[in-house]
């Protein structure tokens, strides 16, 4: 849900730079893995 939303928010501008971009500034450290819950 996070990716559509960034899509759309940024739907007027080229991605590849923008998505390049976040994952040089993130490190490895800051990411959190999330689980899927079944219902």
């Amino acid at each position: 849900l996070g990716e559509v939303c960034y899509r759309y928010n940024h739907r007027g501008e080229d991605l590849k730079p923008l998505i390049y971009k976040l994952l040089k500034q993130t490190s490895i450290q800051e990411l959190k893995p999330t689980l899927v819950r079944k219902g």
